[in-house]
């Protein structure tokens, strides 16, 4: 036996019905556990804070990072050596607040080389403005960079 148009009829509107009801249902329990708008814009923020954060720290490592050094001065990463920055001073750093000093970078640039006339060895430790001899010097000849940091009081 096919069912006749009332039948169908009933069965379109009781399934409607059922699909309203249950939306209802899903609304109302968002409302009830807070999540509106504002809560998504709140959310929104907060995650674009530590994102901000995560970059601004990951700024300085890039920064101050040994592949840097070694495009900027010609030389491979092996022959630099970066110290790892204190973060004592830092805003973030417990206890939070401003601590009155600062950490002020102190980049070393060293040039080895042989000098062609006489074979001894030569060293500069100002990015090869004036020379030194240096017998005694047994460091691979070439660029070496070394970074430190020096504490500033404010």
């Amino acid at each position: 036996m096919e069912p006749d148009d009332d039948d169908i009829e009933r069965t379109v509107v009781t399934d409607l019905e059922d699909v309203h009801s249950t939306l209802e249902e899903i609304l109302d329990t968002l409302r009830s556990s807070g999540t509106t708008r504002s809560g998504d814009s709140l959310s929104g923020w907060i995650t674009t804070f530590f994102l901000v954060i995560v970059f601004v720290s990951a700024w300085d490592w890039i920064w101050d990072s040994k592949i840097r050094y070694g495009v900027q001065y010609g030389t491979s990463r092996d022959n630099v050596l970066v110290e790892k920055r204190p973060q004592n001073c830092d805003l973030f750093f417990a206890p939070i607040g401003k601590k009155g000093c600062s950490y002020k970078k102190n980049v070393t640039v060293t040039k080895r080389a042989t000098d062609a006339k006489t074979g001894r060895r030569t060293i500069s430790h100002d990015g090869g403005k004036t020379w030194d001899w240096d017998d005694n010097d047994t460091d691979p000849q070439g660029v070496s960079v070394y970074v430190d940091w020096n504490k500033v009081e404010e």
